[in-house]
Formats: structure tokens, C-alpha cells, sequence
């Protein structure tokens, strides 16, 4: 799965102006709307994510390859 966030443009006739998708090309994709002038809070925003059924693969076991021990810690000083 290809994910890459993609600023897009409405116009006065309701149709989606997106900028090009060279990644994409032949593909599939699902598309998932949020207006930018909406005021939402982090913790609705989760609340959504959370509740969507799109990121219903996150809860497969499969998907739970990483512990608390992979990786190095992020360091925020840098």
C-alpha cells in the first residue's frame, strides 16, 4: 500500500482539481476528505482515524511486527 498526502482544490462545480499523481498511475486509490478551514481538535481527529473502517487492517495481528525494542529512540534536540 502507497500512501502519500495530496493537496487538491474543489472548485465552484464540485469537482476535485488534484495535483499530478505519477506514483499512482493505473491504480486504484481511496480517497479521504478534510477540508482544511475545518477546526479540528488532535483528539477528534484520532477519534475519526480510529473509527475508520479504512485503517481496519491496523488491527490484524499480522500487522503488529514492531516492540517497544525495534528501532532507536527519537531524539527531539537534534
Amino acid at each position: 500500500m502507497k500512501v502519500e498526502e495530496i493537496y487538491a482544490a474543489v472548485d465552484e462545480k464540485g469537482n476535485l482539481h488534484a495535483e499530478n499523481l505519477p506514483n499512482f498511475k493505473n491504480q486504484k486509490v481511496k480517497l479521504i476528505v478534510v477540508a482544511e478551514d475545518d477546526d479540528i481538535s488532535d483528539k477528534e481527529w484520532m477519534a475519526f482515524l480510529a473509527s475508520n473502517p479504512a485503517f481496519d487492517f491496523f488491527k490484524d495481528e499480522g500487522e503488529d511486527i514492531y516492540t517497544i525494542h525495534d528501532g532507536k529512540p527519537y531524539n527531539s534536540e537534534r
